[in-house]
């Protein structure tokens, strides 16, 4: 039976051509004689206007109607369709097939066994894959220690460009930043690694592996594994294995700090600042204080003359 239900007048489309006619009225109606204004329009003038705006819309193209049609209102939208939950699929382990053209292709199957296919470009392909691993594991205890001294061997380097250039200020915040980097590595260190025979006595004293880590985060490197050995401290970055120590760091084991000298009494706050100065002979340069500047030139590079300290 064919629907004869009437088409609702506020449709986009009808909009549309009521407004052509209408211009096409008005147009007429303007340039007619004066003695046909006001007067009833007559039918077969209606007739011929909409004949000419079915005649415009079908010379129209197509994308330019569907812009003339958004403009007077959006087209009558589809009846919404009910929610339905969707279909289960299956899908075996074994149900991939790689293409030629590097596309993987994931078989799969419905509730009556109806097949279906999903098909992935590479992208997408790598893209599935990461979604499938999930979020990134946080690193381990061990890998974290390897990256803080990453961080702070990169911060040492920084230190001994800035002091190279005479940016002694920025040398001692890069040198600050090491010391606390390496202290986070050190600890990070000490949790990831087991105890040895022997193992630590809650609340006691720590077993021989854990003793050693712990002087060592503290800047005491008398038990670290290359002392223990008698090696000297090595003047490159290839450092002995069991301990990260800098050169600079190392120098304590074979050179014995000298006494320093009696403070003198001062009531301004800047007198309880130690002053530091980067050695440009240390690989890589070390913050020395002030006082024992020239005895550390004298006892560690004596090929080189103490410069005179400025005060």
């Amino acid at each position: 039976m064919t629907d004869t239900s009437p088409t609702p007048a506020d449709r986009p489309a009808d909009q549309l051509r009521d407004l052509i006619a209408e211009a096409l009225l008005g147009w007429a109606e303007t340039n007619s004689s004066p003695q046909y204004a006001g007067m009833r329009r007559p039918e077969t003038v209606v007739a011929n206007a909409y004949g000419r705006t079915d005649a415009v819309l079908a010379a129209l193209p197509a994308p330019a109607l569907a812009v003339a049609r958004q403009l007077l209102g959006t087209t009558v939208a589809a009846p919404p369709v009910e929610e339905q939950e969707p279909t289960p699929l299956r899908w075996g382990l074994d149900d991939v097939m790689y293409g030629d053209d590097d596309t993987t292709t994931i078989l799969l199957s419905g509730p009556g066994r109806e097949p279906y296919w999903l098909e992935l470009d590479p992208e997408r392909t790598a893209a599935l894959r990461d979604a499938l691993d999930g979020p990134a594991a946080p690193p381990a205890p061990a890998d974290r220690a390897a990256v803080l001294h990453q961080v702070a061997d990169e911060c040492d380097r920084a230190g001994g460009i800035y002091a190279s250039r005479g940016q002694n200020e920025h040398a001692g915040a890069a040198f600050a930043l090491m010391e606390t980097f390496r202290r986070q590595a050190n600890e990070a260190e000490y949790v990831a690694t087991p105890c040895s025979f022997g193992a630590c006595e809650p609340g006691g004293e720590p077993c021989t592996t854990h003793e050693r880590l712990m002087a060592h985060a503290e800047g005491d490197h008398e038990l670290c594994d290359h002392a223990a050995a008698g090696v000297q401290p090595p003047t490159s970055e290839a450092y002995p294995e069991g301990c990260t120590c800098g050169p600079h760091q190392l120098a304590r084991i074979t050179t014995p700090p000298a006494a320093p000298a009696a403070p003198e009494e001062s009531t301004t706050p800047a007198a309880a600042v130690e002053v530091r100065r980067p050695c440009p002979y240390c690989p890589p340069p070390a913050m020395i204080p002030r006082a024992r500047y020239a005895d550390h030139i004298a006892t560690t590079h004596p090929e080189h003359n103490a410069p005179e300290d400025p005060q």
